[in-house]
Order: structure tokens, then sequence, then C-alpha cells
């Protein structure tokens, strides 16, 4: 495991919800209840449609719930199903620099954390561990220019990601790595497989 995957690794095996500020757990639950808002509207759009009709192929094991319906599917289903359905309306919350990284991000540790049983703080911790590294991967991927130095009217950076979001899967694996407490050793295997995948 190379230097910049074990320091990731270990942050996602070490933090724990007691090390995270008070103003980044209000965060998590304001993008969590605003992600199930998204969510339950992106049933009714045709592609959040089209990925409940796939999702009605598959049932078993019944893990994950996906959002605004009483189905539940395998955990990897509803992942996916309900990451369609947070970005269906395109209303998810942007993040500086990176944009909509919570669909990619946030689904992965919800169905393993309903999979699991997992605790509430360990789910809070798990979103911010998952934004925290999306971020950090991005950030490391900006091209250096004139405009990441400019800022919007809101005071957000203006930088173009040269990696579309392809990237966000560290995040996604970083937040389900925490629920099922993978070690540092585990985790670097899972960003190794994940990059593996990522376009």
């Amino acid at each position: 495991m190379n230097n910049t995957a074990s320091i990731l690794a270990r942050f996602v095996d070490e933090i724990r919800f007691e090390d995270i500020p008070k103003e980044l757990v209000n965060e998590a639950k304001r993008l969590l209840m605003d992600s199930v808002g998204c969510a339950m509207a992106g049933t009714y759009t045709q592609k959040g449609k089209i990925a409940l009709t796939f999702a009605g192929s598959y049932g078993s094991p019944a893990e994950a719930t996906i959002i605004g319906t009483r189905q539940k599917v395998p955990a990897t289903l509803a992942s996916f199903v309900n990451g369609e359905l947070f970005n269906a309306m395109d209303y998810d919350a942007l993040c500086s620099p990176s944009g909509h990284i919570t669909p990619y991000v946030l689904a992965a540790p919800l169905a393993v954390a309903e999979r699991e049983n997992a605790r509430g703080k360990d789910l809070i911790t798990a979103i911010v561990i998952a934004h925290e590294i999306a971020q950090r991967v991005s950030s490391g991927l900006v091209i250096p220019g004139p405009l990441s130095k400019k800022k919007s009217e809101n005071g957000i950076s203006l930088q173009i990601p040269i990696h579309g979001y392809g990237v966000n899967i560290f995040g996604g694996i970083a937040g389900a790595a925490k629920i099922l407490r993978l070690t540092s050793e585990k985790v670097g295997h899972a960003f190794g497989i994940g990059a593996s995948m990522c376009p």
C-alpha cells in the first residue's frame, strides 16, 4: 500500500464520532435529511422510475431499504438505486470543490449501515468520513490555475476538477469501511480494488 493510501486508510480506521466537531455532525445530519428528501422526490422522475424498475428484478436478500418505497433489496442494489434517486432531480447538495458528491458517497454507507444495524453515531461518522475522503482525493486532482483562485458570490471556490465523479468511489468505500469496522490494512485493500475500477 502506498503512503497516501495508508494515510487515508489509517484516518478511516482511527477517527471516532467524538473526534468530529459538532458543526460537522450537524452538517452530516442535514446532508442525510436533504438526500432522503431528494430521493423521495426522485421516485417520481423518469430516471428514478428506471432505477426502481431495475430494483424490482431483484429482492433477495432483503438487507436495505430503497428510499421512498417499502422495498428491501440486497445492500449493493439499495446503494445503487438510492444513489440514482439522490441525484435524479439534480437537487442534491453541492460541495466545493467537487460539486455533487453526496449521491456517490452516501448511498453505500447508508445501505451497509442498515444491513449491519449500525448505530446512528456510526452512520454520522461514516457520512463525515465519506465526504472528507472524497473531498481530499478530489482536491488533490484539481488543476491549479486562475479559476482555482476565484470565488463565487457566496465565497465558494470555483475550481475545475479534472476527474469527473469517478474518484468519489473512495468516499463511498471509506464510509462503508467505517460501518464495517475494517482495519486500516483492509481499508487500503478496498481502496486498491476501488482504484482498479475507478473510471
